[in-house]
C-alpha cells in the first residue's frame, strides 16, 4: 500500500452520488478548501495506468470533486493510499475493523452497472456546477449589453436632435459589444469580422 497525491479527475467513486449525504459533502469540501488538502487519505484501487476506483472515502471523494469544483487549483489533487488488487481482501478487513458495520464498496471487477453509475452521477454533478457557471457569465454579459443599447439609444437620440455626437471609444469595446452596435446600424457581413474590421466599420458607419 502506497500513499500518493492523486488527481481527482483520474478517480471513479464506487457508489452513486444520491447515496452519500449531500450535505455533510458540501460542509467538507468547505474544509478541504479552507485546510488545503484532505485529512483523511481516500483508499484507491488501479483501473488503469492513470485511473483509479475508490474503495474506501466516497464522501470523501465527492467532497473533493465538490471542492475541485469551486477552486481548481487549490483542489485539484488528492491524498489517497493506493492499494494492489492481491492486498485488498486485507485492506478490507482492517477497514471492517476500524468502521464495524460500515458495508463495503463493491469489488470492482463485480458490479461493473454500479461504477458506471457512480461515473455518471460524478459527471452529472459537474454538468450541472457547469451549467450554473455559465448561466451566470450569460447573465452578467446579457445586462451589459442591455446597458449598451441604453447608451447606443441615447446617442441615437442625440442625433436625431441634431445635438453634438458623443464619441465612442470602440477600442475599449468587446468583440460581442461591437457587433451589437454593428447589428443597430445593420452593418453587413459583422457576423463575420474580427475587432479590427468591426471598428473599422462602426467608423465609417459615423462619417456616412
Amino acid at each position: 500500500m502506497d500513499f500518493f497525491l492523486v488527481d481527482v479527475k483520474s478517480i471513479t467513486p464506487s457508489v452513486p452520488f444520491e447515496q452519500v449525504d449531500k450535505t455533510q459533502v458540501e460542509k467538507l469540501a468547505d474544509s478541504i478548501l479552507e485546510c488545503n488538502g484532505l485529512l483523511k487519505p481516500l483508499v484507491l484501487q488501479p483501473t488503469g495506468p492513470e485511473s483509479y476506483v475508490v474503495i474506501n472515502g466516497n464522501k470523501e471523494y465527492y467532497a473533493a470533486l465538490q471542492a475541485r469544483a469551486k477552486d481548481p487549483r487549490k483542489a485539484e489533487m488528492v491524498n489517497a493510499f493506493v492499494i494492489a488488487p492481491k492486498t485488498k481482501g486485507a485492506i478490507s478487513k482492517q477497514l471492517e475493523a476500524l468502521n464495524p458495520g460500515q458495508t463495503p464498496s463493491p469489488d470492482p471487477d463485480q458490479s461493473e452497472i454500479t461504477a458506471i453509475q457512480a461515473t455518471l452521477s460524478s459527471q452529472l454533478t459537474l454538468m450541472r456546477q457547469e451549467m450554473e457557471r455559465l448561466t451566470q457569465q450569460v447573465d452578467k454579459i446579457c445586462n451589459k449589453f442591455g446597458t449598451l443599447e441604453n447608451e447606443i439609444s441615447e446617442i441615437t437620440k442625440k442625433r436625431n436632435n441634431n445635438d453634438e455626437p458623443v464619441p465612442v471609444d470602440y477600442k475599449d469595446m468587446i468583440v460581442p459589444e461591437l457587433k451589437v452596435l454593428a447589428k443597430k446600424r445593420n452593418i453587413k457581413g459583422r457576423s463575420y469580422m474580427n475587432k479590427a474590421q468591426l471598428i473599422d466599420a462602426l467608423k465609417k458607419s459615423d462619417m456616412a
